[in-house]
């Protein structure tokens, strides 16, 4: 079963970017989740998205910058701080590696992770109101048939299509923007996730639940004056321009169960430190990941300097 080659340009450029955690926030309602977020520890405070990473018998300082995935052109600034502490490194890594993402190979990797397992549709999933008003939707306002074969996509994927069509602007990412600096720069370009391990994590939540999730926001969406607590787009670049990360990784908690939280976070935080340490130890490195990922007790600033590595915000 073949994804339509219309869709080749969206599902390349905006569901491999972004980091699971943002899409499935976005989703996540908080009728749903709110009596099981874990409330277990105090965050720890970061209010930067630069960091500097040095001591530990480092040679040369690396540097840690928090992402956002999804951003409209005209939000994006890379400063004259962020542009020094790239031109001081060697190499970019990023959590999967965009800089080497063949089209022909991305798109064989995206039919085998997009499609639902067996012969599972839509249709298995909803009811024929709910099914009615998601095929009216995508064909209406984005031009997408929900009929064989798209009505087998997962539904979280089709979930990234909103986001696009929620922006109203000609979007991009920060590690877009970064690869085209280190293809200037001559600079090497690494991935600590792969795409597999990336499109993994779409199938953390049933079929089921990613098809009631995606019809309940999308009627939020279509009914601005019901009374919604679903986060957007616009009020979490809002944030990350601020370099509020904690204030950030807090509105995506209030909407994650804790279980939620140590999938997408933590448990991938964890993994990835030995790797980071390897990068850096081997040449100075610019790492580029999202930003969620750095605050927190089990955020990758406090995970680095509890391996004894000193870190402190650039402004």
């Amino acid at each position: 079963m073949n994804i339509p080659k219309t869709l080749n340009a969206t599902m390349m450029k905006y569901i491999i970017i972004f980091t699971a955690v943002i899409v499935v926030s976005q989703f996540l309602t908080i009728e749903m989740l709110r009596s099981q977020v874990s409330r277990a520890s105090q965050p720890i405070i970061v209010n930067s998205l630069l960091w500097k990473i040095e001591g530990n018998g480092l040679r040369a300082p690396s540097y840690l910058y928090g992402t956002i995935h999804l951003i409209c052109e005209h939000d994006v600034a890379i400063g004259k701080s962020i542009r020094h502490a790239f031109k001081a490194t060697k190499q970019l890594a990023m959590e999967i590696d965009m800089g080497k993402l063949d089209n022909g190979d991305m798109f064989d990797v995206l039919q085998k992770g997009a499609l639902m397992k067996g012969d599972t549709t839509l249709e298995m999933l909803l009811d024929t109101t709910s099914m009615e008003f998601l095929r009216a939707y995508f064909q209406d306002s984005l031009g997408v048939p929900l009929f064989p074969p798209m009505n087998r996509i997962k539904p979280m994927f089709l979930a990234t299509m909103l986001l696009q069509e929620e922006a109203e602007c000609k979007q991009t990412s920060y590690e877009e923007e970064f690869v085209v600096l280190a293809r200037k720069q001559k600079k090497s370009t690494l991935g600590i996730e792969t795409v597999e391990e990336q499109l993994a994590l779409f199938d953390y939540l049933s079929y089921k639940q990613q098809a009631e999730m995606l019809v309940k926001d999308l009627k939020s969406v279509m009914n601005p004056d019901t009374p919604t607590e679903v986060i957007n787009l616009k009020s979490i670049t809002v944030l990350y321009k601020e370099g509020k990360i904690s204030e950030l990784l807090n509105v995506l908690r209030t909407q994650e169960a804790g279980e939620f939280e140590e999938v997408l976070l933590n448990r991938r935080n964890r993994s990835w430190i030995p790797i980071l340490e390897r990068m850096i130890r081997l040449k100075p490195t610019f790492i580029a990941v999202g930003a969620g990922h750095l605050a927190g007790e089990q955020g990758i600033i406090n995970l680095l300097r509890k391996q004894g590595f000193t870190l402190t915000p650039v402004r």
